[in-house]
This record gives C-alpha cells, sequence and structure tokens, in this order.
C-alpha cells in the first residue's frame, strides 16, 4: 500500500456487545420476557402502553434496515 491509499476499517458490533463480548436479544414478540427485562431496569413491573410504545420504537429504528430478500440491495 502507498503513502496515497486509504485503510477502510470494516464497521463492528463492538459498542453493542456486553463487557463479555456477548450480545443481549429479545424477540419483540416475547411480551413478558421483555416485561422482565423492563422490571430489572426500572425496578417496577411496566405495563401493556409501556411495551407497545417500545415495540414502536423498535419498529420504526429497525424497520428501514430489515432484511428484504426480494431486493436487489
Amino acid at each position: 500500500m502507498t503513502s496515497s491509499q486509504t485503510t477502510i476499517t470494516a464497521p463492528t458490533l463492538d459498542l453493542l456487545a456486553r463487557p463479555s463480548g456477548g450480545f443481549a436479544m429479545v424477540a419483540m414478540d416475547q411480551r413478558e420476557s421483555l416485561r422482565q427485562m423492563f422490571a430489572a431496569a426500572t425496578g417496577e413491573r411496566v405495563g401493556d402502553e409501556t411495551l407497545t410504545g417500545f415495540k414502536l420504537a423498535v419498529a420504526r429504528e429497525v424497520g428501514p434496515h430489515r432484511a428484504r430478500p426480494w431486493s436487489t440491495r
């Protein structure tokens, strides 16, 4: 590589990983698992309204990046 070439670093998921290197994941259709995670984080049981709001927020953020098997990207 010459001095005029630039090295491109591929993005990683390191910022999303736990200190152990693993990832915490939950399916958005797992209502009680989500409820338990919220309770662990907040110290209180959350209602359906909170879960619905969270699921909608996730869908808005992740939706545009979803895999589309029929697309050519």
